[in-house]
């Protein structure tokens, strides 16, 4: 995500699920998704949310181990927790809505609990 293999301003949408999260270099990776974009065009953006249900029930399950168990494996995986502060900073100067969502079986308070971040946006 970092060196992505297409020419500037290729694309009119991207979309990233549970990606951005997992990258060491969370900054290199926008700049890769504004610069395939093309002059109008939109992105739609899931990570993780530093403050959700999900991320207090493992940590509540497995203390200081949560971490290998966010995605269902054993061995730790880079996984950053995002809040709305953070991924404004981190696509700044590009404005963006930020929205949550995912708080099974109580979607009505995924506002609050969610687990999902999803930031969209459009390049100038």
């Amino acid at each position: 995500m970092r060196e992505l293999p297409f020419p500037d301003a290729s694309f009119d949408y991207v979309y990233s699920h549970g990606v951005l999260h997992h990258s060491d270099q969370p900054r290199r990776a926008v700049e890769e998704i504004l610069r395939v974009l093309r002059p109008g065009g939109r992105f739609n953006i899931h990570v993780y949310s530093k403050y959700s249900y999900f991320t207090l029930w493992r940590m509540l399950r497995y203390g200081g181990k949560w971490r290998f168990h966010i995605e269902n494996s054993e061995a730790e995986v880079h996984i950053d927790l995002y809040t709305a502060t953070k991924l404004r900073e981190l696509f700044a100067p590009t404005a963006v809505t930020i929205a949550k969502h995912q708080c099974k079986p109580f979607e009505f308070l995924a506002p609050l609990w969610g687990w999902y971040l999803v930031v969209k946006g459009q390049r100038a």
